[in-house]
This record gives structure tokens, sequence and C-alpha cells, in this order.
């Protein structure tokens, strides 16, 4: 932990392993009293691109004391997600970010807008994944780019992290070759989806990867009643060998017009993987996606639910209607969702206290306390990066109060 950066309620600012460092999702809080002083803005001049930019410079002067800490820098950053609560917030986010990102060295990026943080004043929250090993970006002149010169990606290592993907050809909405047809029943997610994944597949090749490589994906829905549709595509490129993968439901995208984004981390040809396959943790069937892969010095899980996506929740993570006051139904399902977890480590040949990385998706940030208490409980001083958000529907089991996205260092 860093004295000079205040320690959030679970997890650490940031895990080293092998060749990578996981930053949690950072906020503009001191974890007490909300957003930090320093990081207020004006307030005579209470405006969301005032107060974002303040957030912003918190967050990145915390990234930058954090990396300078671990022996590294910005420039080697490969990845960066970030979660706005107002769309306005993007763009004094963005100027702010610039200043530490150069274009051509920019890291893969997803910049996704959702209804709530951990500190309701909060706008924008960033978590990073940066590298030890030399940094280069991915190019391409067959896929577009939304700035000019702009990479779609970065490798370095054995991975391969590509730039967050929307049907968008960034001069309108929704490029025109994946818009659905006026003149038949065609559903717009579908597109969509084939022309993000014609992309990824683009992208890859220049990358020396390939869709078979790609070990995780993070699919982005503004309405998840899109799954269906979107399942149908994904299926036929990844049916053989599925990734590990988490869906996760938005507010917007980058794109108004845009239902889905997807970004991708891959293995350049020829680099080995294990997919990881255990009774002792539900399947993923109906869905295409494996349960874990073990690639380069990680193991990459499939979003934990407590529940499976046959039969909804768990008996064991439910609360049982008689007894509605005697226990605290989030709890019930952290406690289900880390012995998943457990039983996908030990499958994997690692341990829940080789965890870096976790991301902790919200229907209610209500929840966060309780989840912190039975986080902590289990995994004590072992504690990975953390990142928590809320997001505006519950994940593809119902009843489930946590979509729980795990990163575990398996070398």
């Amino acid at each position: 932990m860093l004295d000079d950066v205040p320690r959030p309620l679970a997890g650490s600012h940031a895990v080293a392993a092998g060749e990578l460092l996981f930053v949690g999702g950072l906020l503009a809080t001191d974890y007490r009293t909300g957003i930090a002083p320093e990081a207020r803005g004006s307030s005579g001049l209470p405006l969301v691109g005032e107060t974002t930019r303040a957030q912003a410079e918190y967050i990145l002067r915390a990234a930058e004391a954090i990396m300078t800490k671990a022996g590294t820098t910005f420039d080697q950053v490969v990845r960066v997600d970030q979660y706005i609560t107002d769309r306005r917030a993007a763009a004094p986010y963005l100027r702010a970010r610039r200043t530490v990102f150069s274009l051509p060295r920019r890291p893969a990026s997803t910049l996704l807008t959702v209804p709530g943080l951990l500190v309701p004043a909060a706008t924008v929250s960033a978590e990073m994944i940066a590298s030890f090993a030399p940094k280069a970006g991915i190019f391409t002149d067959e896929v577009p780019v939304n700035f000019p010169g702009a990479p779609h990606g970065a490798t370095a290592g054995p991975f391969v992290f590509v730039q967050g993907q929307i049907a968008s050809d960034f001069e309108s909405p929704i490029a025109p070759a994946a818009a659905a047809s006026p003149f038949w029943y065609e559903t717009p997610v579908e597109r969509e989806t084939e022309y993000i994944v014609r992309n990824l597949a683009t992208i890859l090749e220049a990358a020396g990867s390939s869709l078979e490589d790609v070990v995780k994906a993070h699919v982005y829905l503004v309405d998840l009643a899109d799954f269906a549709e979107f399942e149908v595509v994904w299926r036929r490129h990844f049916g053989s060998r599925p990734p590990a993968r988490t869906v996760v439901s938005v507010t917007s995208l980058g794109s108004l017009g845009c239902r889905v984004e997807v970004n991708v981390i891959a293995v350049r040809r020829g680099q080995p993987r294990q997919y990881v396959e255990t009774a002792q943790a539900p399947p993923r069937e109906p869905l295409c996606e494996s349960q874990a892969v073990r690639a380069g010095d990680f193991l990459f899980v499939s979003g934990l639910v407590a529940g499976d996506f046959r039969h909804g929740l768990a008996q064991e993570a439910s609360v049982d209607p008689n007894a509605p006051f005697f226990s605290c139904p989030v709890e019930r399902q952290v406690r289900h969702v880390l012995r998943q977890a457990e039983a996908l480590c030990v499958a994997g040949k690692t341990s829940l206290d080789r965890l870096v990385a976790a991301q902790a998706f919200f229907v209610d940030l209500r929840d966060y306390y309780s989840f912190a208490r039975v986080w902590n409980d289990t995994l004590g001083d072992a504690q990975p990066a953390v990142t928590a958000v809320r997001v505006p529907e519950s994940a593809l089991c119902p009843g489930a109060r946590l979509l729980l996205d795990l990163v575990a260092y398996a070398p």
C-alpha cells in the first residue's frame, strides 16, 4: 500500500505479478468524506466539466504514484478501462488523460457510461494494466479508429490487448456495413456484433494473433435483452474453443447508436493456453464461454454469479423467504461466488491468495459494504486490485446482485 494514496475498503492499490501490473479502479476519494478536497473543483463553478477535470487529475496523480512505486510508467500501460456516470464527463476526462498518454502510445481503452460509482459525487473511475515487458502499438489501416494515428491496441510479452470495439466507423453513429436493413427483419445487435468480430480478427492478425488465440473477452451491452442475438454471432466465431468471458450491462457506449462493445485479451499465435474445467464450479452452458483459460502466467476467469445459467440463483446463495431477516442476500452470494473462484483457481493450478485483479459489478452499491466484509474475511491480506461499479441491470442470472470478474497469477 502507498501512504499518499488512500486505501480502498476492499482490495490493494495494485498488484504486480509476472510481467504485468494491475491497478485497481481509482476514484478521487479519501474513502472517508467522499470526494477528496483537492479533487472537488471550484465551489463557485460546480459544473460537470470542472469537477471531472479535477477528479481526473487526482486519479492520474494517484496512478502515477502507484506505477512509480512499482517501477513502471504511463508509457507502459497496455490497457485502461474507464467508467463515467455522465456522458458529459467524457470530454474533460479525456483531455486530462491526453497529458499522460501520447496518441501513438495510447493503451487499449474502453470508456463506458454506468449509473454509479462508489462515491455518489464521483463522475469517473479508471483501472489500468501496465507491462514490465516492452510494449508495442497495434496499427492497421483496415479498421477505423476514433482518433487518427491512434493504435488499435497494444502488445507486451505473450499478450495482445485490443481496443474496445464498437460498430462505428467514427464518421456515422453506426457504420453502414453494420446497420440493420430497413427492408427486412434484421436484428441490429447481430449486425453490429458481426462487424465487431470481423474488426477484431483484422486487428489480431496485425498483432500476430487470431480469434482462436483470444483468452478473455469483455462484452458490454446497453440492453441485456440483446444478448441472445449477440450470442448467435459469438457462437459462430468462437463455438469450438470459446475464451473466458464476462458480459456486463452498461448505460451507454461511446457512440449513442451502438448497442454492444467488445474488448479482448489474446495471446500471440502459437502461445500455449489451457482451457480449465471443473465440476466443482457451475457449468457455463448454455453460454458460449469457458469456465476459465490459463495463458501466459495468468488464469482468466469468466464472470461469476451466485448460480448458473440454466437454473438461476443457487439455493445456498438464496435467502429463505420464511426467514428473510436472518441472513444477508449479498453476503450469501459473495461466499458462493468465492467458493466457485477457489475451485477454478485450484483447477487452474493456482489459489485464491494469488488473485491479482477483480472487477465487481453491483446492481445496488449499498451491497458494497457487505461485499467488502466477506471479501476481506476470506482473502485477508492477500488482496487483488479491485474495481467496483454499479451497473443498470442484473447479470444474465436473474436475482444475482453481484457479477465478479477475476484474474489470478498462475505461473
